[in-house]
């Protein structure tokens, strides 16, 4: 007897892609309105369909429609699949982002339907992250379907499976072969072909059908000839992804440990800029969700939840794999930068506006004798030898002590307690007849909080240079010292100088140049990028810093048409050196690298993924990861910081970061189909600007703060030019603590029912993490919690203090 083969009506639906959103929309009124027509006419059909934002579209534009589908979703004929906003990258987005898809949409659907969903639905994305069975199953889905990587691709992942996180997290996992049957005589092939793979699997298979990508779902045609073929063969059965799950529970599947990947390596590192405004995006949301709860513990101000979840909206239909992935066409990306630039600006004006608030309530009058206007404020910026009172917030969940610029030429800086504050002056983007000259200090900032500094102003003396030792070719401070080779403006030396070693086995930051003419935007059939064809060529250096608090050598690099600038930045006290390279990138088909030899034998791979980490073999292959990669033995280690940058490959020891790549926009096989021409537009034309932090260090990543390293280089402090007033709050207040380094406190926001905080926090270290103190000084909370390795935790503190604190799910439920 065969195996049932359940098969799943749906029309898979590109919103973007060769197409911009506008048409997408379209695409999806008119697929919608057919898949009503069709569930009209067939009474056993079911239609399925994922992607909150396509039934918000409809609910908007098509009021009428939109209660028809309520109507079969009630009957259970209309299924509603993947408690997210689209079908997104699964690699790219933080952590956090993936937790917001769940949340916004989960609470949608449960609002519009009466449902959530409780299967995970990407069919069509490119790969997925490790830690995605968590997040899954925090928000409600206890099984994944998904179809890429194929088997041609990555053979060894099961097709049906139990997949598990790195937390112990497992959800079952359904690999599909095809999501767009859409012809009666394809059909035929797929069913005997599915019918055979149930044979051998020894269970049921799910048949995808229906027209897809640009929508459309099943036909007339189709279904007559399904509906003919089941009086034949009645283990054809119409059914829905949750209803095969139910089916599949009673039997035991294998376990898969890790990620699925990997599909298409260049969606990585394709179209640079979209990956830089998503970064920019997510961390600026959840600045501003942090320095609004903050601002509301103090002042009791409002929190701006609406306008934040319209922008968090914005941002997720930007992870839309194909457009993520930088493999749409240009008018996307036009569309996407507005869309980034609308949830910009409303991060920005609510950083802004908690910042304001909070700086507008600190007493920086003191006991001074000024004289005041009728609201207690004295106007005038710099009164005498008070200084000019500088607050700065610090939106990270732990304390920081790094360089700050303040837009203003000050001869010297104390804190709120009086103490000078090593400061030297730089050169700022202002050219003129005003001095053009910006002001760098070390700010010790407590965990998302603020501090006072006061700025003074005089006569310009520069302080000695007691920590920073400048040479021509190298630099040096109390730990680090850096060597540049005049030859070639490579590094030539790291050293730790408390131990002597050398973390640089050969040249590092070695700009390389990779061809890849062969490939096509996505990177098909690819699983490396080792073509070298060449390297920047260095030209000169100019040293733009040389203080007591930064030092900065500037080398200039061309390659072909193409311009390098790359500082080279290191800090009083700093443990690490900055990189920050600006290109004008000028070439075509081809891939920049920037490349790190690792002084490091017998060594393990670690790289950041969404909540959490992992290992991976020192192949050569192109992977994603998020904020940070490491090689570490057990003696030492190096790691690289990214602001933006998602794709990397590590062999031998050697890192090479994957900086661009300019390939047409969406070629599709272009080679293949010999479509290339003038008219096809190269990606990556023109300025970029990346930075990455070099953190060489002695044990491991846990010990080097990694995780911490990231949210500095990737985290504004952000800074209000205040007056003299009164006000109730003091120089510096604290805004949260904890007591163990690895549990990170990602979100803190409004509660989506009101009355309470959301606190999410996650254990970074891998490490079952007991007894952990958490405090919100400002409202008087504290608690404690037990978080095993990798374990996301969610905490709804209300607001009420006779209210306890409770642990809550992704969903806030």
């Amino acid at each position: 007897m065969a195996h049932d083969l359940h098969l799943i009506g749906n029309a898979h639906i590109d919103p973007v892609w060769l197409w911009p959103w506008t048409e997408g929309m379209s695409e999806i009124k008119s697929t919608f309105r057919s898949a009503l027509d069709r569930l009209k006419e067939f009474p056993g059909f079911l239609f399925t369909c994922a992607g909150a934002s396509y039934y918000e579209w409809i609910e908007t534009c098509c009021p009428d429609m939109f209660e028809e589908i309520r109507q079969f979703v009630k009957e259970g004929r209309w299924v509603i699949v993947n408690g997210w906003y689209l079908q997104p990258d699964c690699n790219i987005p933080c952590g956090e982002s993936f937790a917001r898809h769940a949340l916004y949409s989960q609470r949608y659907y449960l609002e519009k339907f009466g449902v959530m969903c409780d299967i995970g639905y990407n069919v069509d994305s490119f790969g997925h992250s490790g830690m995605l069975p968590q997040i899954l199953k925090k928000s409600g889905m206890d099984s994944y379907v998904f179809m890429r990587p194929g088997t041609h691709e990555n053979p060894n992942i099961p097709e049906l499976s139990v997949w598990e996180s790195a937390d112990g997290s497992q959800v079952r996992c359904f690999r599909i072969s095809n999501y767009a049957i859409n012809l009666p005589d394809h059909f035929d092939w797929w069913h005997k072909h599915m019918d055979e793979a149930a044979e051998k699997a020894g269970m049921p298979l799910m048949v995808f059908y229906g027209v897809g990508n640009h929508g459309g779902g099943p036909t007339i045609a189709l279904l007559n000839h399904i509906e003919k073929l089941q009086k034949e063969h009645p283990h054809l059965i119409y059914s829905s992804p949750s209803q095969y799950a139910k089916a599949m529970e009673k039997y035991d599947l294998p376990i898969w440990k890790g990620d699925l990947q990997i599909h298409a390596i260049g969606c990585y590192s394709a179209m640079l800029e979209i990956k830089q405004w998503n970064r920019l995006a997510e961390t600026s949301l959840l600045s501003a969700e942090k320095m609004g709860a903050v601002s509301n513990m103090l002042l009791g101000t409002p929190q701006k939840k609406d306008k934040l979840q319209d922008a968090w909206k914005r941002v997720m239909f930007n992870h839309f794999h194909d457009l993520m992935c930088g493999c749409s066409i240009k008018e996307v990306y036009t569309d996407a930068r507005a869309s980034y630039g609308y949830a910009q600006n409303i991060a920005n004006d609510l950083n802004n506006l908690a910042a304001q608030q909070i700086s507008w309530n600190i007493d920086t009058l003191g006991d001074a004798n000024l004289p005041c206007n009728k609201d207690n404020t004295f106007v005038l910026w710099g009164f005498a030898d008070r200084g000019s009172p500088i607050v700065l917030f610090n939106p990270m969940p732990f304390p920081v002590e790094q360089v700050v610029t303040i837009a203003k030429h000050m001869t010297s800086i104390t804190d709120s307690e009086g103490n000078e504050v090593m400061h030297q002056r730089v050169r700022s983007t202002q050219t003129g007849n005003e001095a053009p000259w910006n002001t760098v200090f070390t700010a010790k900032l407590p965990a998302m909080g603020y501090a006072t500094y006061w700025a003074h102003m005089g006569d310009y003396t520069q302080k000695d240079n007691d920590v920073l030792s400048i040479g021509e070719w190298n630099m040096s401070n109390e730990h680090v010292s850096v060597e540049i080779d005049p030859e070639t403006g490579f590094l030539k030396s790291i050293k730790c100088l408390d131990t002597g070693r050398e973390y640089l086995k050969d040249h590092g930051a070695v700009p390389i140049i990779i061809e890849e003419n062969h490939s096509d935007t996505w990177g098909h059939g690819l699983f490396e990028y080792r073509d070298v064809i060449g390297r920047f060529e260095f030209q000169k250096a100019e040293w733009m810093d040389r203080g007591p608090v930064r030092a900065t050598l500037r080398l200039y690099f061309t390659y072909g048409e193409s311009l390098l600038e790359q500082d080279i930045i290191l800090e009083r006290g700093g443990k690490f050196i900055d990189l920050r390279m600006k290109l004008n990138w000028r070439e075509k088909h081809k891939m920049l690298k920037l490349e790190f030899p690792v002084n490091a034998d017998n060594a393990t791979l670690t790289a950041e993924i969404p909540y959490g980490t992992i290992n991976r073999p020192m192949d050569g292959t192109e992977k994603p990861i998020q904020r940070w990669v490491d090689v570490s033995n057990a003696e030492a280690g190096f790691a690289v910081v990214n602001d933006s940058n998602y794709a990397v490959d590590v062999k031998d020891s050697v890192i090479r970061m994957t900086v661009l790549r300019s390939p047409i926009y969406a070629d599709h096989f272009g080679r293949e189909a010999n479509m290339r021409d003038s008219s096809s537009i190269f990606t990556e034309q023109g300025e970029r600007e990346v930075r990455f932090r070099i953190i060489p260090h002695a044990g491991d990543w846990r010990k080097a703060e990694v995780v911490q390293h990231a949210y500095r280089l990737n985290t504004p402090i952000y800074t209000i030019y205040e007056t003299y007033h009164k006000g109730k709050l003091p120089q510096c207040a604290e805004g949260i603590r904890i007591s163990e380094s690895g549990i990170i406190a990602t979100a803190l926001k409004e509660a989506e029912d009101g009355g309470a905080y959301i606190l999410r926090c996650h254990e970074a270290y891998g490490q079952d993490t007991a007894g952990v103190s958490i405090e919100l000084p400002q409202i008087g909370r504290i608690f404690t919690a037990d978080f095993g390795h990798y374990e996301i935790k969610t905490f709804r503190i209300p607001m009420d203090a006779a209210q306890p604190v409770e642990e809550v799910n992704l969903l806030e439920l």
